[in-house]
């Protein structure tokens, strides 16, 4: 895994999409939303990454994680919050915060909250040329960001609501993007259309 510098303008650009859900106080900031809604999107682009065949699946079905691999990219989210934590000399113990977080049920309207954020992040991702594992990760230092937002002594429940939302995104089947349903619907009027126009038209030189 390898930080560049798309993904900390990912990041920045992301940053930008929670601010609706900020709610600011006198002297403090309130970053429960905005840890949870960066937390499912990056869970989300990690489970796009994992090519699950989805054909039978309804948006907000549950997947159970099973391969060593995909518990691994799960964890590597996991691994990049709590790095950002030691930059500001918070140590926490990683294996009692992931035993003590394992998925069990949904706790937030998970399919309303992606459907709000994932189209912007999307673009996001063609903009910096990103993967979906890329952009998993940006999502996850951007989570980060917010969870230093807290006060030191909230910071490790912070870290606690990044890695249940983590899971949330990355074993819950996403909706479709819209340019993926509009690109279907288009998809076979298109090649109708085409085999019609083929049928019908002479070559160019039979007039």
């Amino acid at each position: 895994m390898q930080i560049t510098k798309n993904h900390i303008e990912a990041m920045n650009d992301l940053l930008k999409i929670v601010e609706p859900w900020i709610e600011k106080g006198p002297d403090d900031i309130n970053s429960t939303e905005p840890i949870s809604i960066l937390a499912i999107l990056a869970g989300s682009f990690l489970f796009r990454s994992f090519e699950f065949k989805l054909d039978n699946l309804n948006p907000g079905s549950v997947i159970n994680i099973h391969s060593e691999w995909e518990q691994s990219k799960e964890k590597e989210l996991i691994v990049i919050t709590q790095s950002s934590l030691e930059l500001i000399d918070v140590e926490t113990d990683l294996n009692t915060l992931i035993l003590n977080n394992q998925y069990k049920e949904q706790k937030t309207n998970f399919i309303d909250i992606i459907s709000k954020v994932q189209e912007p992040a999307l673009q996001i991702m063609k903009k910096y040329n990103l993967t979906y594992d890329q952009m998993a990760q940006s999502a996850a230092i951007a989570t980060s960001y917010y969870i230093q937002q807290r006060e030191k002594n909230t910071i490790e429940e912070g870290f606690k609501t990044a890695i249940y939302y983590y899971f949330v995104g990355s074993r819950t089947c996403p909706p479709d993007f819209a340019e993926n349903i509009l690109n279907k619907k288009l998809d076979n009027p298109i090649k109708q259309e085409a085999n019609l126009s083929k049928q019908n038209l002479r070559p160019w030189w039979k007039f």
